[in-house]
């Protein structure tokens, strides 16, 4: 077979999943001290009175994992069929309602007509042309990671809780924990990953919530792998770990930004973005920090092919990785129709599907969406 096409496969996108975490965090806290704020998204800092600020991770409860692959998904350096870039142009206002004033923190989806959004109090649901609230009461809490199998299949996090949806049309809370969780990741129904503060990991089986942590008192605010063998998960001043061994390990992550965000297509091609522009990358040869073409805090990352990667964060920053350098593109340049000005608009979740649209979610109900 050409050498030209081994590499291409070798490497070929892998199903993934990214998860936006809570934005920062303090050096010395097992907890994230920058949280999506009740004002649309705004960051603010955390309420003292979340039970999770003066305990660690609750004993009693398991690590839990978003769904970005099948169960059967391949392990970190297998080959998958040719990607296909995704309709990057034009970025334009999809929806906004700063009266509503709700964050949107995360999205996700299984296919261009799949698309779900997590927010404070609010989960949304989009067919690609429509935007309906599948659950908006005091009762659920601020969504900060979504993950959807299928229309029938979709996880969530946030804070204090982790819920399901089936498709019966409600959501129902699969576990009640007692401090806040950030990060998602699953690779099919009985295999999902949930992180959060104090190094807390919480893993659904199928069967039981089987509880555990890293072993350190850090916030985790985002995790991914390849497979559940190999997942990574990111948090608080550049903490990094990995079950790869059977246990969680530490990781050099060659920085000390807090990082919030984590996407990838095999086990050495990696992308984790944060505060302060921080951009890391992993390859055959390890860990490396990435030059960043903005100092603003990053939110969420997501590729459709190893030379179509995107980043977001604050200010309404959108980057834009083409295998060789990152470059930024200028928010002027979208289409905006009720936001009058973007630098005042976070933007902290990206999803698209390779050959489709990108969705961008933000602050006060934004959300963004590239073609027509």
């Amino acid at each position: 077979m050409p050498t030209r096409l081994l590499l291409c496969l070798a490497l070929a996108l892998t199903g993934c999943e990214w998860i936006i975490g809570d934005p920062t965090a303090t050096a010395d806290s097992g907890q994230s001290s920058e949280v999506p704020g009740t004002d649309g998204g705004d960051p603010a800092a955390a309420d003292a009175s979340d039970p999770g600020a003066d305990a660690g991770p609750d004993a009693g409860h398991n690590p839990g994992n978003d769904a970005g692959h099948d169960a059967g998904s391949p392990g970190p350096d297998a080959g998958q069929p040719a990607c296909t870039h995704s309709i990057a142009t034009p970025l334009k206002e999809f929806h906004y309602d700063p009266v509503a004033n709700i964050g949107i923190f995360t999205v996700s989806g299984s296919g261009p007509g799949d698309i779900w959004f997590g927010g404070d109090n609010a989960i949304y649901h989009s067919n690609g042309t429509d935007f309906v609230s599948t659950a908006s009461n005091t009762g659920l809490p601020r969504i900060t990671g979504i993950r959807s199998l299928g229309p029938s299949e979709v996880w969530a996090a946030g804070y204090w809780s982790i819920q399901h949806w089936d498709g019966s049309g409600s959501w129902i809370e699969k576990k009640s924990l007692s401090s806040f969780l950030y990060g998602l990741w699953a690779g099919g129904p009985n295999d999902v990953w949930v992180v959060g503060n104090y190094g807390m990991v919480e893993h659904w089986n199928g069967n039981v919530w089987n509880d555990g942590g890293v072993g350190d008192q850090v916030a985790l605010n985002a995790i991914w792998g390849p497979d559940s063998a190999h997942l990574v998960t990111v948090g608080n001043t550049g903490a990094g770990y990995t079950n790869a061994s059977g246990s969680w390990a530490t990781v050099d992550m060659q920085i000390t930004a807090t990082l919030n965000a984590i996407w990838g297509f095999s086990g050495t091609d990696i992308w984790a973005v944060g505060n302060g522009g921080a951009i890391v990358h992993r390859d055959s040869f390890g860990w490396a920090k990435a030059t960043s073409p903005s100092s603003e805090n990053l939110k969420g990352v997501w590729g459709a092919c190893p030379d179509d990667v995107w980043a977001v964060g604050d200010k309404s920053t959108v980057l834009h990785y083409d295998g060789k350098s990152w470059t930024q593109v200028p928010a002027n340049s979208f289409t905006w129709t009720n936001v009058s000005d973007p630098s005042l608009e976070t933007l902290y979740g990206v999803w698209g599907t390779p050959g489709g649209a990108i969705w961008i979610s933000g602050s006060r109900g934004l959300v963004l969406r590239s073609g027509n």
